[in-house]
């Protein structure tokens, strides 16, 4: 849950590269092992998807399917794969959406029991007369409050201890998870069993809640240590930071785990436990797991280094995880590596007596695939090769070499494509699904760099790579023979062990190190000082990552963080920040203790050095000031090498253009979802508004065009489990094509276009999922282009709205329609767009409080504006543009704290000589010394020393009949005015509005080409939120292009909602 914040915002600021198109499915192997020494086969049958895969005591194979029926699989000519199925249960028709399966252990007193999760409750099914049928049924656990979309409970363990059971059940309202009222208070009750972990006594009789703030729980299981975890799925498209990644998860009693997240007001009492492991880029959808055991006293899969290891189902990109888990005294530390790739949906995996690896898949596309009656699939992943040299690690050793290190010795040289990017990962070249959510299209558009490989040599059981210097904290993929490949990550430890060149290290900790290098780990010179450099991460401790281009209602606080080293045998030094200290012996150990406030997104320092004749038994820990009572382990991603920078925010950004939808009115969009013409309101929801039969569409702005069009166009291509289509027999004799809702002790049936029926459950006979939508298709042809584009417009915007507010002054009342239409009185409807436009914002750092000044929040909020402009693409700047952002832009608007210098006259001026547009917003207006250089080209500018200034209600009063303010006389905001601004002799100001008789809107035409607008509002963020102010600016940029100033009427309501 906290990868670098860093990284995350690099998505929205790199400049984008074109994203590659997505490859067919055929066009990539249905599943590609990317080490050695493997074969992969398919199970001899024909079955619908399933969701969870297990062996029995006995050897047989027993599978739970999305539809709900159990089957045992029996391998019946001795090869070794299962070619014949035999129905155990029939589930189908009588739950939904089943996920989440454990099996009795031998010798249980309930028989050959299957224990499995699915929609309202937990059931056990056993066959107890030995027939291979179940007769005996039981729901174990039931009760709770109904989750919003009705599919609530996933993921099911066996304690072997006990017989207890576990089980997890997802928050109650996945789109609302502090779950505001209708007043804005949240009513999140941590008290309930929603997002939690629970555990079944073994009499079946109690239960008890174990920990809170998990989100959407698809597998539990534990270890040979006999601790608990748990995959849980992103949900940043839902909250900004709420679970920002899928992760793994240890499951401890009493803690809380980031969903939702502490919030100062809404839930102030809580502290998000970070995850063991986070599975990234985003949205890889990790689901079924299985700790690398072996089965029924049968061999482990795989190598012996990855006995225990986690092995995990990446669903919605095809991925297959190894992770390897290694206990500390403060917690738990991993190290993953991808091992294979599939083009089809991984939902789960076991290993087989034989120890090999069956994987479980659904077809069809992400999210959701197929559904229930769609055609599953299972792979078979056989241990071949065991002579064949296994990558154990891949490592930056030095700015230009590369490690593999191998299982045995290597012996011929192979040649090696290395690739470097922000995102990029081993499998890379054979992902062909992409699940349709906007952050997907931001990571692929970031560039991926080859990097030359100068010359690879072997020496025995290592391979070494030197390359040109890659000071840099991206990521590495090593492409090597017969489509191998292997990552290499910016973390580790640079170890100078005496007189040996340097080595690495992934952990400060030697028995994590240990864990993860087995033999390779590194020896030390007795005699000599070994010194060990790296660079902490200390950013977010505590504090989940926020989804890029989203932003929260407040800041997090500064952390006070507090490290610990130790080690039980020697003393040591260390630089710390570039200060020295030194350790301090204890009763049993060295000790040092270091606590600072980090600066964001700034790495700390840190060298150790000391003399020993053995690598000593280092600790390193961390608390927070906000939990100062609890040690936590270091995650290997919290060590960066002491070369590899953090990047660079870059001064050119680029925001991704959505061209279907330029042009868009987003109003209407509105009014088209909520008319009887599109009936979208019937069913669906959107931020708290419309029907309850389909699911809520308030994430869609973080959807791409493509999967919403398809959903729409063809709504039988992806079927969401949660709504899934059932034909309903009642005993009468009554059918119905329904989705159905439990409400209040009875069934509501959704027949469509918001006709509802509540029934009895008594009074239905039967139920079965169909493979079809209610939804009527090809909905953009029935509303024809200019109409289904303005509903695209709306739905995949984000209300672009600043909505972070001040508490210094009250918020101003919303406009009324009538005032709107006056202002907008006599535009030409609609607004022509005479030419494409490039426009570029640029702003800075925030410099006042919540709500004021917020130039980030603007940038983030006015670059989705503007996605909704025909014929205009944005550039964003830091700061200040570069050169080539001045050479390609047409008009540009600066809303940051203002500067002047020479150079920045003469770039300027070079802009607006060649014709460009420049608009001025507030504080940009601030020049320092240098305001008389600045007023020389606006006409006035502030130097702050002597500039005044007034905050509160403020009129507007306007003059003459500037196109800019046309219907405009006089016009009331809540803003800050400034007036004793420096003046120009040469450039006088002809105000287009005034207040308090100081001008404070305007507008320039220098002889020598180009135009300047200036407005001095803008202090506040609702502002930028409020129809007339966005008017104004509006059509101050238009104007500046020399463009209608009706140019961006649609965009003017955009965001406002009753």
């Amino acid at each position: 849950m906290r990868l670098p914040l860093f990284c995350l915002a690099l998505c929205s600021l790199v400049a984008a590269a074109p994203p590659t198109e997505k490859r067919p499915k055929e066009a990539a192997p249905e599943l590609r092992m990317l080490v050695p020494g493997f074969e992969i086969a398919s199970l001899p049958l024909k079955l619908t998807n399933l969701v969870n895969l297990q062996y029995r005591h006995d050897g047989v194979l027993v599978a739970l399917g999305y539809n709900g029926n159990i089957h045992l699989l029996r391998d019946t000519d001795g090869d070794g794969l299962e070619d014949k199925a035999d129905l155990f249960w029939q589930g189908k028709g009588r739950i939904t959406a089943p996920i989440g399966m454990d099996l009795a252990p031998k010798g249980s007193p309930h028989g050959d029991a299957v224990y499995f999760a699915c929609k309202s409750k937990v059931m056990m099914v056993a066959d107890r007369d030995g027939d291979g049928k179940a007769e005996h049924e039981q729901t174990i656990a039931e009760g709770w409050p109904l989750a919003f979309a009705g599919i609530d409970t996933a993921s099911v363990c066996v304690d072997p201890k006990d017989g207890a059971v576990f089980f997890g059940l997802g928050v109650r309202l996945y789109n609302n998870a502090y779950e505001f009222d209708a007043f804005g208070k949240a009513q999140n009750d941590l008290s309930s069993e929603r997002g939690a972990i629970l555990r079944i006594a073994p009499d079946f009789k109690s239960r008890e809640k174990l920990c809170t703030g998990v989100r959407w729980p698809i597998c539990l299981r534990f270890n040979e240590h006999g601790d608990l975890f748990c995959t849980d799925q992103e949900g940043a498209t839902w909250l900004p930071n709420g679970n920002p990644f899928d992760e793994l998860l240890h499951i401890e009693r009493g803690r809380h785990y980031g969903f939702p997240p502490r919030h100062p007001r809404h839930l102030p009492g809580v502290i998000d436990e970070p995850s063991v492991h986070d599975y990234g880029p985003q949205h890889q959808s990790t689901c079924g797991f299985r700790f690398n055991q072996g089965v029924n006293g049968g061999p482990h899969f795989g190598p012996d280094f990855w006995k225990g290891d986690a092995l995990v189902t990446g669903e919605s990109r095809g991925k297959i995880y190894r992770t390897k888990l290694i206990k500390t005294p403060a917690g738990y530390v991993a190290h993953n590596s991808i091992i294979a790739c599939l083009n089809q949906l991984a939902v789960d995996l076991t290993v087989t007596p034989r120890g090999d690896l069956l994987v479980a898949t659904h077809s069809g596309d992400p999210d959701w695939g197929t559904g229930p009656e769609g055609t599953g699939h299972i792979f078979v992943i056989r241990y071949r090769d065991k002579a064949a040299p296994q990558p154990v690690i891949a490592c930056a050793t030095a700015p230009d070499r590369f490690e593999i290190k191998h299982s045995s010795a290597v012996n011929s040289v192979q040649e090696v494509k290395i690739e470097r990017g922000l995102f990029t990962k081993p499998g890379d070249r054979f992902e062909t699904m992409w699940p349709g959510y906007e952050v997907i299209k931001l990571q692929r558009s970031i560039p991926v760099t080859e990097v030359k490989a100068e010359e690879v040599w072997h020496y025995q059981d290592h391979t070494v790579i030197t390359v040109p210097k890659q000071a840099t904290s991206e990521h590495f993929t090593l492409q090597l023979a017969d489509d191998n490949e292997i990552g290499i990550e910016p973390f580790g430890i640079e170890i100078w062990p005496g007189e040996f060149d340097a080595a690495w290290l992934p952990h400060l900790d030697p028995e994590v190190s240990r864990a993860v290098l087995g033999r390779h780990m590194p020896d030390i010179h007795a005699g000599h000082t070994t010194t060990l450099r790296t660079r902490l991460d200390l950013t977010g401790m505590l504090q989940p990552a926020i989804q890029p281009g989203a932003a929260l209602d407040y800041e997090y606080e500064a952390e006070e963080v507090t490290i610990y080293l130790s080690n039980t045998q020697t003393a040591f030094e260390a630089l710390i920040g570039g200060k020295k200290f030194s350790s301090q012996p204890g009763q049993i150990s060295h000790d040092l203790i270091h606590t600072l406030v980090p600066q964001r997104n700034v790495p700390l320092d840190l060298q150790i050095s000391f003399k020993a004749d053995a690598m000593p038994d280092f600790r390193i820990t961390w608390r927070t000031k906000q939990d100062p009572s609890r040690d936590r382990a270091f995650p290997l991603r919290r060590f960066l090498l002491p070369w590899a920078r953090p990047e660079e925010t870059p001064g050119i950004a680029t925001a991704l253009p959505r061209p279907e939808i330029q042009g868009g009115d987003w109003q209407h969009g509105r009014e088209l979802f909520f008319s009887d013409r599109a009936l979208c309101s019937k069913c669906h929801a959107i931020r708290g508004s419309g029907g309850k039969m389909a699911p809520d569409l308030s994430n869609l702005a973080c959807r791409d065009y493509k999967s919403v069009f398809r959903d729409i166009h063809d709504p039988n291509a992806s079927l969401n489990p949660e709504y899934l289509t059932h034909e309903v027999t009642m005993k009468d004799g009554t059918r119905h094509s329904a989705v159905m809702r439990d409400e209040g002790g009875e069934v509501v049936l959704g027949l469509g276009a918001g006709v509802e029926v509540r029934v009895k459950r008594d009074d239905i006979a039967s139920q079965k999922a169909l493979k079809t939508s209610l939804m009527i298709p090809q909905m953009d042809q029935v509303l024809g282009e200019t109409d289904f584009r303005d509903l695209m417009a709306f739905l995949l915007t984000e209300p672009p709205l600043m909505k972070i507010y001040s508490k210094a002054e009250k918020v101003p009342p919303a406009r009324s329609k009538s005032e709107i239409a006056k202002i907008l009185a006599g535009a030409p409807n609609p607004p022509p767009a005479t030419k494409p436009l490039h426009l570029l914002l640029v702003s800075g750092k925030k410099d006042h409080g919540l709500g004021e000044h917020d130039y980030p929040r603007w940038r983030q909020v006015w670059s989705r504006l503007f996605t909704l402009a025909e014929k205009t693409s944005v550039t964003l700047a830091d700061e200040w543009p570069s050169d080539e952002q001045w050479r390609s832009a047409d008009a540009v608007v600066f809303y940051r704290k203002g500067d002047w210098s020479p150079a920045q006259a003469q770039q300027f001026d070079t802009f607006l000589q060649r014709g460009g547009g420049a608009t001025f917003i507030h504080w940009s207006l601030e020049a320092g010394d240098a305001a008389p250089a600045l007023a020389h080209r606006l006409g006035l500018a502030s130097q702050r020393k002597v500039t005044k200034y007034r905050h509160g209600p403020i009129q507007l009063v306007f003059e003459g009949q500037h196109p800019i303010a046309r219907n405009f006389t006089r016009a009331g905001f809540t803003d800050e005015i400034y007036w004793n601004l420096i003046p120009s002799e040469k450039t006088p100001v002809k105000p287009l509005a005034t207040s308090e008789g100081h001008p404070q809107l305007w507008t320039q035409e220098p002889a020598s080409g180009g135009r300047i607008f200036v407005t001095l509002g803008g202090h506040y963020s609702w502002n930028f939120d409020d129809p007339l102010f966005r008017t104004l600016v509006l059509r101050g940029i238009a104007w500046t292009a020399k463009e209608p100033v009706d140019r961006f009427n649609n965009m003017i309501e955009a965001g406002l909602e009753p």
